[in-house]
């Protein structure tokens, strides 16, 4: 039974202190969770520039053995 409340609750024990805590969520975390269409719209525009920006590199440097 204690194994079921420390996954629910999200309780971890803490060595350093003796005691218990709540592992708290970050706010990037929950609101990629809430919002999955937009966090996919950034990853996806994220990844695009990445792969535009060095394809570009590569032409120029193609360009400049010319």
């Amino acid at each position: 039974m204690d194994i079921a409340k420390d996954e629910i609750f999200n309780i971890r024990y803490n060595a350093k202190l003796d005691k218990l805590e709540i592992a708290r969520e970050s706010k990037i975390k929950k609101w990629c969770l809430q919002h999955k269409i937009m966090t996919g719209i950034i990853g996806t525009t994220i990844l695009a520039i990445m792969v535009d920006t060095f394809l570009i590199y590569q032409f120029i440097k193609i360009f400049c053995m010319l």
